[in-house]
């Protein structure tokens, strides 16, 4: 029920190829865990479609640089 973050979300037209993306900034403030998350494409006349769905594990990181 609550947004814990946003993807940016670009599709290529030719390929019909979807990339989502989240910044590093972004996830090192979220908890670990399991999330959901879902891409809704919005036409003209303003109806949504959810296109893709699925769940993303969040795992802490235990390397070091």
């Amino acid at each position: 029920t609550t947004v814990a973050a946003t993807f940016g979300v670009a599709l290529s037209a030719g390929t019909g190829q979807v990339t989502m993306t989240l910044a590093d900034t972004v996830t090192a403030a979220m908890s670990s865990g399991r999330y959901v998350y879902d891409v809704l494409l919005t036409d003209s006349g303003g109806d949504k479609t959810r296109v893709l769905e699925g769940q993303a594990i969040l795992t802490p990181s235990v390397s070091r640089s």
